[in-house]
């Protein structure tokens, strides 16, 4: 079971025919992966924020595009 849900996790299977088990399992393993970005994906981020690209969600939760936001200095400057 372990290696479908690390398959499913990597994009290499579709979850659609998990048993309610695996289901359960893939779903919490999801989750986790999802609400905890790894180092690359902070760093990507923070990249973008540097040069003030792409777009974001104000305050307000309205859409606002970076050139509306101030620039993140760069930290290891």
């Amino acid at each position: 079971m372990e290696d479908r849900i690390a398959a499913i996790l990597e994009g290499h299977l579709s979850p659609d025919n998990l048993s309610a088990e695996e289901h359960d399992v893939w779903l919490k393993a999801f989750n986790e992966k999802v609400i905890r970005p790894t180092t690359e994906e902070k760093e990507f981020f923070a990249d973008r924020r540097r040069r003030r690209v792409g777009v974001g969600l104000s305050d307000q939760g309205t859409l606002i595009s970076a050139n509306c936001m101030p620039a993140v200095p760069n930290s290891e400057e």
